[in-house]
């Protein structure tokens, strides 16, 4: 689908367009050679341990929140083992989303149909619905969460939580803020009047900005505790912007990259790979560059892993792959040296 052509395009479609487009462009990579600035963010080795759930995400304690086999939000920690939470009434499944360091978690509930999705909130033992229809995709440790909800024009746009009120971000025309960090940024995309989307980042100061290449096709996919975040845009490619300065990232040398989650540090992890059944789960920082995670585990692990989801400041990792030919099986990584 041609830029030239203005449409709005379902996360689905938009996915599969730029993925397309970075198999097509090159782009020139960050340096992978030492920085005076940096350390190496990623270890040489990493131990794995398989835990009982999908993961989505891990917090600075090591908790990991996910999806059970049996479809239900849940949280893990080598202390306290497996802690599924209670689904809405009204929904017969839950999809655990992220959590924060106090261990406030947010999710999606599903109905039998699957034909309904709510966002929903569960702290110390308690469980809140956000409003009909809204999305939770990210929370920091104050407890404010990023999504998407009916604005009061009846589009559903970027917004944040703190509190039962959604605050509207702006916009005209809809969008999904899908990072907050403990710094009180947010970003995400925005729609214009042309359904063009685009990538935006918000503070409580400045308010609502669009940022990314003029006249491209972008979201914003990652945002960390240090201001940096990352972009794709189409037909650009991945960008990673550093104290306002934006740098064309390349990840995976051969294949489409998939980044989901970014430290303090600057450590992205994600998964790579031409088709879904073929990803592999990677790491990558400024020092060392691209690594599949598969060559940092013991080779007779008896582990492909397909896709990390999280990474916290203590470099744990986790994700999902297929464990003695066991699908969709949740790993944890932890540095050895």
């Amino acid at each position: 689908m041609s830029a030239a052509r203005p449409v709005r395009l379902s996360i689905s479609m938009k996915k599969q367009v730029l993925a397309l487009g970075l198999t097509l462009i090159s782009v020139p990579a960050l340096s992978a050679a030492p920085s005076a600035a940096r350390k190496s963010c990623l270890p040489q080795r990493y131990s794995v341990t398989a835990i009982p759930l999908r993961p989505a995400a891990i917090n600075q304690s090591g908790e990991v929140v996910g999806t059970t086999p049996s479809h239900k939000s849940s949280i893990w920690s080598r202390q306290r083992g497996l802690q599924e939470i209670q689904v809405p009434p009204g929904f017969t499944d839950a999809e655990g989303v992220a959590l924060n360091s106090a261990g406030q978690v947010i999710g999606t509930a599903i109905d039998r149909r699957n034909s309904r999705r709510q966002g929903f909130t569960y702290t110390d033992g308690r469980l809140t619905m956000l409003s009909d229809g809204a999305k939770a995709l990210a929370i920091n440790d104050a407890g404010m969460i990023a999504g998407e909800a009916r604005n009061s024009k009846g589009i559903s746009g970027p917004v944040l939580w703190k509190g039962p009120t959604p605050l509207e971000l702006g916009g005209c025309c809809g969008g999904t803020a899908v990072a907050i960090n403990n710094r009180g940024e947010a970003v995400g995309e925005i729609y214009d009047q042309q359904s063009h989307y685009h990538a935006f980042e918000w503070d409580k100061t400045k308010g609502l900005r669009q940022i990314g290449p003029p006249g491209d096709f972008s979201s914003a996919v990652l945002l960390n505790d240090a201001g940096e975040y990352v972009l794709r845009s189409f037909p650009g490619g991945l960008l990673l912007y550093r104290d306002g300065i934006a740098t064309h990232l390349s990840l995976a040398p051969k294949a489409p990259s998939h980044p989901k989650a970014m430290n303090s540090c600057g450590a992205i992890v994600g998964s790579y790979g031409i088709f879904a059944d073929y990803y592999r789960a990677f790491a990558w920082d400024e020092t060392g560059g691209f690594r599949d995670l598969n060559t940092l585990v013991p080779a007779n692990s008896g582990w492909t892993l397909q896709e990390a989801t999280g990474i916290n400041d203590r470099g744990q990792i986790v994700g999902w792959g297929t464990f003695q030919k066991q699908e969709d099986a949740g790993f944890l990584l932890t540095p050895v040296d």
